[in-house]
Parts: C-alpha cells; sequence; structure tokens
C-alpha cells in the first residue's frame, strides 16, 4: 500500500493542484486583486526639442496637465504607488501636426506593474504648439520696506547682470511687462551681494503664475540673479543758502528767505559727505530757480531736490524730495515781526469762557525810518482781539495793533481763535 501511494503520480498531482488552490484562495483574502485609482498625476512632456528645433515651442493648458491612472493587481502591490507612477507624453509621437486640437499619446509606467494592469485617462491629450518669442527686459531691484541698519541707507543697488532675455510660447511672452529682483537688506551695515529670486510682473502689473512661468527659460539658466547693494553713510543738519535772480520792484527789497524745511538728512558716499562738510553742510540752490524779478509781494518756488544734490547723495527714506523756498519782499523801509498770540490781550470775553488759539504767531509788517524800525519787536506791539456777544466756536477776529510813534502797519492783521468752556477743558484735561 505504502509502495502504491508512492507511485501514485496522478495523486501527487491532484494534491498539487488542491493546495495551489488553497494557497490561491488564502492568498486573495490576504491579498486580494483589486483596481486603484491615481487622480491627478502629472504628465512629464518628453522630447520637447522636437518641437523646439522648427522655431516653436508648446505648452499645455491647465486642465490637462494631470491624468488618472488605475493600477490593477494584488493590494500589496498596486497600493501607496504615488512616486511610483510615471505618466510621459511623448512629442515625437504626434501623429498629425496640422490637427486642431493637436492630440500626444499618453503612456504610463510603474515598476512591478505589467502595462496591461495599468491604464490611463484620457489617453491623449491636447497640446498648444505656437510661435516662441525672445524678448529682453531690464531686471528691476526691489527691497521693499526692509531698511539697512542705523545710519545707513541704500545708496546703490543693482542686479548682475542687469539684463535678462526671457524665451517662450509668444503668448505668455507678449504679457510680461517687467522682471523684478526681490531681496532684503534688512539690518545690513556692509555692502555685500545677495542672491535674489526674479519675480516677472504682466501688463497688468500682477505676478505671473508658476503655470505659466514653467514655459519660460532664461538667458541666465536660472530664475534667480545676484543683486550688489552699496550702503551709504547718512548726515543731518544740512541747509541751504539761495541768491535769487533779478530784483524786486522798484522800493521794495528782499526781507529775508525761508526754506521748508529748513534742513534735510541726506546719505551719501564718503567723498561726497566729506566734500559737503568742507562746504559748512550748505547746498546752495541754483539763482535761476528761484526767480523775484519785479516782485511786490512774497515768492514762492518749490525746489526738487534731484536737482540740487551733489553728485554721490540722495535724500534719506521717509523725506520729502522736494522743499519749499519763500523770498519775503518788503517795501523799503518796512519790517516783519513775528507776534505770539499768547500776547494777545482778549477784550470782553464772556464769563465762562477762554480763549485756544489756531496758530502760535501772526506776522505783522510795519514800516518806518530804518533807525525806529530796529528798535521795534514783538515786545513793543499792543495787540487785542474783542469778542463782545460771541459764544462757544470758532471764529476768524481781527487783531487791533497799536504800534510805537513814527511805525505805521502796513497790512490788516486776523487770527483764527476759539472760544471753548472753562468746565470743558477741565473734563478734557481730566
Amino acid at each position: 500500500m505504502k509502495q502504491r501511494l508512492k507511485n501514485n503520480w496522478t495523486l501527487k498531482l491532484a494534491s498539487v493542484a488542491i493546495a495551489f488552490v488553497i494557497w490561491l484562495v488564502i492568498s486573495n483574502i490576504n491579498d486580494p486583486i483589486i483596481q486603484k485609482v491615481y487622480s491627478n498625476v502629472k504628465v512629464n512632456i518628453t522630447n520637447g526639442s522636437y518641437i523646439e528645433s522648427r522655431g516653436m515651442t508648446y505648452r499645455l493648458d491647465s486642465s490637462h496637465q494631470t491624468v488618472s491612472v488605475t493600477l490593477r493587481g494584488n493590494s500589496s502591490k498596486v497600493t501607496k504607488r504615488n512616486d511610483d507612477i510615471v505618466v510621459e507624453a511623448d512629442l515625437t509621437q504626434i501623429v498629425d501636426m496640422d490637427s486642431t486640437p493637436i492630440m500626444v499619446p499618453v503612456t504610463v509606467k510603474c515598476k512591478d506593474i505589467s502595462a496591461e494592469n495599468i491604464t490611463v485617462s484620457p489617453t491623449t491629450i491636447p497640446i498648444e504648439i505656437e510661435e516662441r518669442e525672445t524678448k529682453d527686459f531690464m531686471i528691476a531691484v526691489n527691497y521693499g520696506d526692509s531698511v539697512p541698519g542705523a545710519g545707513y541707507e541704500v545708496g546703490k543697488i543693482y542686479a548682475n547682470p542687469e539684463k535678462i532675455s526671457v524665451s517662450g510660447p509668444q503668448s505668455i511672452v507678449e504679457k510680461i511687462d517687467r522682471v523684478v529682483a526681490n531681496v532684503s537688506v534688512e539690518g545690513m551695515t556692509v555692502n555685500s551681494s545677495k542672491k535674489a529670486d526674479l519675480v516677472i510682473y504682466d501688463k497688468n502689473q500682477e505676478i505671473m503664475s508658476d503655470k505659466e512661468i514653467q514655459y519660460l527659460t532664461f538667458d541666465i539658466g536660472d530664475s534667480k540673479v545676484e543683486v550688489y547693494v552699496e550702503l551709504w553713510n547718512t548726515v543731518s543738519g544740512i541747509t541751504f543758502t539761495c541768491d535769487p535772480q533779478g530784483q524786486p520792484a522798484s522800493g521794495y527789497t528782499v526781507a529775508g528767505i525761508v526754506t521748508t524745511p529748513s534742513e534735510i538728512s541726506l546719505a551719501g558716499t564718503a567723498d561726497a559727505l566729506e566734500t559737503l562738510k568742507k562746504n559748512g553742510n550748505q547746498i546752495e540752490i541754483p539763482s535761476r530757480l528761484v526767480k523775484i524779478h519785479s516782485a511786490r509781494d512774497n515768492v514762492e518756488c518749490k525746489i526738487d531736490l534731484a536737482e540740487i544734490l551733489p553728485s554721490g547723495t540722495k535724500t534719506v527714506s521717509n523725506q520729502a524730495e522736494s522743499i519749499i523756498v519763500e523770498v519775503e519782499i518788503l517795501p523799503l523801509g518796512s519790517k516783519q515781526i513775528f507776534l505770539p498770540t499768547q500776547n494777545i490781550q482778549t477784550l470782553n470775553l464772556k464769563q465762562g469762557l477762554q480763549t485756544v488759539f489756531t496758530d502760535t504767531s501772526l506776522t505783522v509788517t510795519v514800516r518806518g525810518r530804518q533807525e525806529e524800525l530796529n528798535s521795534v519787536s514783538a515786545a513793543s506791539i499792543k495787540a487785542q482781539i474783542d469778542c463782545s456777544g460771541l459764544e462757544e466756536g470758532t471764529y476768524d477776529l481781527p487783531v487791533t495793533i497799536t504800534l510805537p510813534d513814527n511805525i505805521t502797519l502796513l497790512s490788516e492783521v486776523s487770527t483764527s481763535v476759539q472760544l471753548v468752556s472753562l468746565q470743558q477743558k477741565i473734563s478734557a484735561a481730566e
């Protein structure tokens, strides 16, 4: 019996078959055959040079840059394969370049998964082919709100290279307005070079999307450039001098020249600031910019600082780019006196009210002989306002001016005054 069992090949084969079936059943229970769908798998374009060699370029619409891939097989083989799936669209496989749209077949590979167990949807994708264009752009540098260390300003800042050639689909290149290198100078105290990312703006002044930029190439081979930052020292207390062009009308004279602001701060190279220091930290305003020919009243001129600043200097950040020059023109034998409003006497003010002046001083223009004018000051002027019948509120009131003997007032004087209740003022103070 034992010998018969050993020589029974039919029984042996049946045993193997039964064992295989049992193994298959167990495997299907523990590691079943499934279909796994992977969505939004990126399509890689290959052999782009095939199109570019014809002076053309290509791009995919954003809606066709991904596909869905289905893998069939044991669960252990087809799950967690996201990084193993390679989807390609080979441009050499285009059948008809004259079709609309131009379709490219899509192929998929996944390690250890046979081709018959892989399906892709869609199997072909449309591709846009158009003329290739190249344009040159100067690279602007932007350091935004970043500021260097105390006592420093950005003197010079430029990209290297300063110009870039951008190539790509004509429809995208034509949309480009400017190329900007963004860099931070925050806290810098020494000159240095920094790597900066290039940002491309379209004609709507919006940053171009990555989906468009991916089809662009740069002659520098990268979307980063070196930016050189040169820092300048700052100096404050810079004043102005001016000799106006021309003469006022007969019988009038220049009483004074005032600039607003009276002084500014500048940044500059070491040599430029040293030269400025030797000149007493003063900047001379050219006569041609301040003309007073035949003037009978004050002359006011707005001066663009860029026109008058010495070479190698610039205004500091957050400072006005211009100044106002006012030339005071007075009749001969006259004088302007600045009278503090606190010196004004208030008459007939209703009980319980108090005056608050809008301005801190008033200009009083007087005439007389020079020797008498020399002795006139704010202390020798008596000034009064009359508040008869006035309630709380703001008023423009004439100022009665009493002058020393032989001195006359050239123009009427008025002031803006607010009448407030004492109780209101006390409450506000508390």
